[in-house]
């Protein structure tokens, strides 16, 4: 008799059908129900990653903070989905760190790179992003 345990592979994870970009006519987009998970989290963090360059090249050219503050929650947005990614990952150890040890590393990143600023304006990004981390690290310790 054998002593091999059979297996089953985990369920693959994927999105739900999702509706968006409500018209008169209808929905002109939807994602659609079983598109893999994985990949669903890395393109939508690219499309962050767009924004965020989006929103910060506007708000240099403007001075303008509440541009910047748009630009840091794209920033936390992005640094979630791609903690969720890799969350997904089978490859990922249990060493590996979690979506809060992420935050606080980003945060003490954001507070030496403030403390480091040669300029007002770059001081001002680090401690918006800073601000954004420690308010998320609060709401996941709840």
């Amino acid at each position: 008799m054998s002593h091999l345990a059979l297996v089953s592979p985990a369920p693959k994870r994927g999105t739900a059908s999702h509706d968006f970009f409500h018209s008169i006519d209808g929905n002109l987009l939807q994602v659609r129900q079983g598109a893999d998970l994985s990949a669903t989290l890395i393109h939508a963090s690219c499309l962050l990653d767009t924004a965020r360059a989006s929103v910060l090249s506007v708000a240099d050219e403007h001075q303008d903070n509440v541009a910047h503050g748009a630009a840091y929650l794209i920033e936390l947005a992005q640094g979630l989905v791609n903690a969720a990614e890799c969350g997904l990952s089978p490859a990922q150890s249990k060493a590996e760190e979690s979506p809060l040890s992420f935050l606080r590393e980003a945060l003490a990143d954001s507070q030496k790179q403030a403390s480091q600023a040669r300029t007002a304006k770059m001081r001002t990004y680090h401690d918006g992003r800073a601000s954004a981390f420690q308010i998320a690290i609060a709401a996941l310790e709840g």
